[in-house]
């Protein structure tokens, strides 16, 4: 636990950002924090920081409640008055197990205030250091039905299908672990932002983004679209942050300035009092915001001014061969290093996805030599699975500028894995997955396998839909003896085979987390129909599968989906593709919770998806199109 004992030290940094909520808007809920409280002993370090975490979300409009299980609430109780940093603490406990906590304790606590706090938001974040169990994940799925958010927060990635389980969606906003980040200050402050988010509803307020008064569309004032009106931001809290934001979401490059002080003119009509980013938000919307009011006096109107485009070549230079090298990349038609220090195997396997290469085989640091000036990329974050580094979170800045200057580079294969195949499964649709990479058969170590790999791999093989369900997809045991030949793969889940995939190889060495491995349905989408429309080409999507109709969730559903069933119904293309049942809920079966069409294909059935036999959505995110008619003869 010299982690845990290492992030309490950290952790009065963690308080000013948590005081960065929006208490100027509508803040009050109720928040259940529930840590584990069997791992202990004598050991109460970590517990200190969970009281930290807890005390700085308190404010007078809030129900704040830190609940610690325990087999021996004694033996807590009294290693906690020995701890003199924990004096003063005020905790709930039972003699109960996590999971049992949760159904009995948690579920009575928030059941008997579901009047009290009506649609106000009510957030369960739960720290969980053993193994997740069917009963945890039972108990977790009862308290989503009250409308419960839930994030968890583990040592060590969870599978795909457990977080889905646990924690409410989107699982990448609500699921944090110790491991994947180098400074656990950081996750804690990642962790709060996503709590005030919720608390604060103001995820989906605002429609459209736009910069007006400046000399093209990528600089200006920033104004927001509320309640079909247009208003501006405050430069309150404004910073290079929300300005990368800002620019990613207009399509531009990355920021140049965050600019204050009316610099691009004084905003008219109503003001949103603030807007903080930590900025890898894909939609201004996602970042905390302040209350929507009018103009106060002295309050100034927040700028941006971005690149005009983002990046145009990637290339590696400098190498021995093709696919080395150090990464260069080029924006506004100069050319920029790539700053090492936030550059991880993430970005390097995009890197060598977009350069046509294989696996990441190793990342280079790169000295910048004596006297020499070169511009830099300071931050990139990629999620892996993108198909190039445009597609990532690109910032120009950092507090401190780029460390010594080290650039990086990178190692990868000539070539991609060309077979793959899945073996020791009960049909040719399921089993563990094995690569040939450099002419050897070998599993995949499946610490961040997840869904996305799954629906690349069901497509590949020829299989129906990936099958996600926590019974049907237990994992193997680790074997330390066997050898693995990728040590990660990265999919967007749009890919028609793993081969092009981001992926990093192994170097020799055994993984000692289980081999990846999938479950595909043997039945496929055999039709597909439109149901409940205005004309013959628009409604409800329905799909044949398993000799009955079901629905489509809408939660991955885009035009690009849409548009393969207007071409399968011969409908021409999509003009829409509308969610929220748009036209009127089904009945039955929702069959698939995702798709991912890339656009190519001529049939539903050819796109990847995912079917789950857990009941995440419901029929009020019924997918639906709307098509530009039959095709004419």
């Amino acid at each position: 636990m010299k982690l845990l004992f290492l992030i309490s030290l950290l952790f009065p940094l963690i308080s000013a950002e948590h005081s960065e909520c929006s208490h100027d808007a509508q803040s009050s809920g109720q928040i259940l924090i529930v840590d584990d409280g069997h791992h202990y002993g004598t050991n109460v370090h970590n517990l200190e920081m969970v009281w930290r975490f807890s005390k700085a979300f308190a404010n007078p409009h809030s129900d704040i409640q830190l609940h610690i299980p325990s087999y021996d609430a004694g033996k807590l109780g009294e290693n906690i008055h020995n701890s003199e940093s924990l004096r003063g603490i005020v905790y709930f406990t039972h003699d109960h197990f996590l999971d049992d906590y949760l159904k009995k304790v948690v579920w009575d606590s928030f059941h008997r205030t579901q009047d009290l706090w009506g649609n106000k938001p009510r957030v369960l974040v739960i720290f969980v250091y053993w193994t997740v169990t069917d009963s945890l994940i039972s108990a977790a799925t009862h308290l989503k039905r009250l409308g419960i958010e839930i994030f968890v927060v583990k040592y060590r990635k969870l599978k795909d299908y457990e977080v889905e389980e646990i924690a409410s969606y989107p699982v990448d906003t609500h699921a944090f672990y110790w491991q994947q980040y180098k400074d656990p200050n950081v996750m804690f402050s990642e962790l709060a932002v996503s709590i005030c988010r919720s608390i604060e509803r103001k995820k989906s307020i605002l429609s459209q983004v736009r910069l007006a008064g400046g000399s093209g569309p990528c600089e200006g004032r920033v104004e927001l679209l509320y309640n079909q009106t247009w208003g501006w931001l405050s430069d309150e809290k404004w910073g290079r942050l929300g300005a990368d934001v800002i620019c990613r979401q207009l399509g531009c490059g990355p920021s140049m300035a965050a600019v204050k002080g009316d610099h691009f003119g004084p905003g008219s009509g109503h003001v949103l009092g603030k807007g903080m980013c930590n900025g890898r938000e894909q939609d201004f919307s996602q970042c905390i915001l302040g209350a929507w009011k009018e103009r106060e006096e002295n309050q100034k109107s927040a700028g941006v001014i971005c690149l005009a485009s983002g990046f145009g070549n990637v290339r590696l230079v400098n190498g021995s061969a093709l696919c080395n090298g150090t990464v260069e990349v080029t924006l506004s038609g100069s050319s920029r290093r790539v700053c090492i220090w936030d550059f991880a195997s993430r970005e390097a396997a995009v890197t060598c996805r977009q350069m046509g290469c294989g696996p990441l085989m190793k990342i280079q640091e790169n000295l910048v030599g004596a006297g020499a000036e070169v511009q830099m990329v300071e931050k990139i974050h990629c999620s892996g699975g993108e198909a190039e580094l445009s597609k990532c979170s690109v910032s120009l800045w950092r507090e401190e500028p780029c460390f010594l200057g080290v650039s990086a580079g990178v190692v990868c294969a000539q070539s991609s894995p060309p077979e793959m195949r899945l073996v020791g499964g009960s049909s040719v649709c399921s089993g563990k997955v094995q690569v040939n990479y450099g002419g050897r058969w070998g599993p995949v170590c499946a610490d961040e396998w997840g869904t996305l790999e799954e629906v690349v791999v069901c497509r590949q093989v020829g299989c129906g839909p990936a099958i996600d369900t926590a019974q049907g997809k237990m994992p193997s045991h680790p074997s330390r003896s066997s050898h693995h030949v990728l040590e990660s793969i990265y999919c967007n889940g749009h890919e028609s085979q793993l081969s092009q995939c981001g992926s990093v190889a192994q170097t020799g060495k055994n993984c000692h987390v289980p081999q990846a491995e999938v479950l595909c349905s043997q039945s496929v989408i055999s039709k597909v129909a439109l149901v409940n429309g205005t004309t013959a080409c628009s409604g409800r999507v329905e799909v044949y599968y398993k000799e009955k109709w079901g629905t489509v969730c809408d939660k991955n559903w885009d035009l690009t989906d849409a548009n393969v069933v207007c071409k399968e119904l011969g409908c021409g293309t999509a003009i829409e593709a509308p969610k929220a049942a748009h036209f009127s809920p089904g009945d039955g079966p929702i069959w698939l919770e995702k798709v991912f069409c890339n656009g190519s294909e001529t049939r539903l059935s050819e796109c990847g998806a995912v079917t789950s036999r857990r009941g995440v959505c419901d029929h009020s995110q019924d997918a639906s199109v709307i098509c530009t008619g039959p095709e004419q003869p």
